[in-house]
């Protein structure tokens, strides 16, 4: 029996590509790297140390996968972010601003990887260049490592926060980290956002040692203790934009805050916001089970700014996850059809939110391709 397979494509794609290139030359604002909420966030540390050549140089329970939130607020929807308040400053320092013009075309053409990590576009559509993973820690576990992708201040930011967790709280359990973006960004079922390395779904810390990622939250098994030190940390020490949690929980860390907190303004203010100051905590629907994490970017956010010119010149390239569709015969597995289009069974598993891993004959599956590895394998058999 023949297999039918045709590739998803995206709406107006033309139109999309024509937005992307006037962001790149600058007409969507990156955020400097101060937090509103009134600390400002360190540099990140591998971003800084770049060396820059000379002028002249010619150098609803989907445990199995990342994250399936499709509620999430779009860019639209978050009509209390005020972006033009944290507009980069022509001042602020950034790594690549000694290089000239020449020395980033031949990094760019040459060395990518020298330029550091570069956020294009917003959360709902852009991409992902030069993305970095979580390093191997026991304070976390990593859910879909194939879609844990993030920029290096996203992920430095990330991890600030979770050890900031471990050295308040001993003997803190392993947190689940799902989905950040795919390795060059772009749509990542089943997300609007999660497309330019600056979104992190993170699971939850339960009082109930019994939990597992996903698991629903009630307040009772949340571990108010640990969350409210983990967004402390975050609003104190990183250059987070929001966090979506459902409401319910929302008042259950607020009402924690509150009792042990000097600064019961300060509270008051990451919970409610006050006047043009955003609140940093948001309700979505689905955000019982997880924290949506959204960090500003700055420096990949201006590195995207600051490669404009070149960005812009590109052909539009077809996303690396692009999937496929496939009609299932009789015989069939998941292993079969991960080896086959050089993806996973988890990845399978995570486009078509299955429970399971038994395929039905006659249904279509969403195959979603990883460029990266099929170059790596040398290609694969599509027929």
């Amino acid at each position: 029996m023949r297999v039918h397979t045709h590739r998803h494509r995206g709406r107006d794609v033309g139109r999309k590509w024509v937005w992307l290139a006037l962001t790149f030359l600058g007409l969507a604002c990156a955020t400097e790297g101060k937090s509103p909420w009134g600390a400002t966030s360190p540099q990140t540390t591998a971003q800084q140390k770049q060396q820059a050549p000379s002028k002249s140089s010619n150098q609803k329970d989907l445990r199995s996968n990342g994250s399936p939130d499709a509620n999430e607020l779009s860019d639209d929807d978050e009509g209390d972010l005020a972006e033009g308040e944290y507009l980069v400053s022509p001042s602020v320092a950034h790594p690549l601003d000694d290089w000239s013009d020449a020395a980033l075309r031949e990094a760019f053409e040459t060395r990518p990887e020298s330029l550091g990590s570069i956020s294009v576009g917003t959360p709902n559509s852009g991409r992902l260049i030069n993305g970095v993973r979580p390093p191997a820690s026991s304070l976390y576990h990593l859910v879909d490592p194939e879609h844990a992708w993030g920029t290096q201040e996203t992920v430095d930011s990330l991890c600030r926060a979770l050890e900031a967790v471990a050295r308040q709280h001993h003997d803190t359990r392993v947190v689940d980290i799902g989905h950040l973006s795919a390795r060059s960004g772009g749509p990542l079922r089943p997300h609007r956002s999660h497309q330019s390395g600056r979104d992190v779904d993170l699971g939850l810390y339960y009082s109930d040692r019994n939990s597992r990622w996903y698991t629903y939250a009630d307040g009772d098994n949340l571990d108010v203790a640990r969350t409210w030190t983990l967004l402390k940390a975050l609003a104190s020490s990183t250059d987070i934009e929001m966090v979506l949690l459902d409401i319910n929980l929302q008042k259950r860390v607020e009402t924690f805050a509150l009792s042990t907190e000097h600064d019961t303004a300060w509270v008051h203010l990451l919970f409610h916001g006050e006047g043009a100051q955003p609140r940093l905590l948001r309700h979505s629907p689905g955000h019982a089970t997880h924290l949506h994490l959204r960090f500003k970017n700055p420096i990949a956010r201006r590195s995207a700014q600051r490669l404009a010119p070149l960005l812009a010149t590109q052909r539009p390239l077809e996303h690396q996850n692009a999937p496929l569709s496939h009609v299932a015969k009789v015989g069939d597995t998941l292993a079969k059809l991960a080896q086959r289009y050089c993806t996973t069974m988890g990845a399978i598993r995570a486009a078509n939110r299955m429970r399971g891993f038994q395929l039905k004959a006659g249904q279509s599956y969403i195959i979603p391709i990883d460029k990266f590895a099929v170059e790596k394998a040398g290609g694969c058999d599509k027929r």
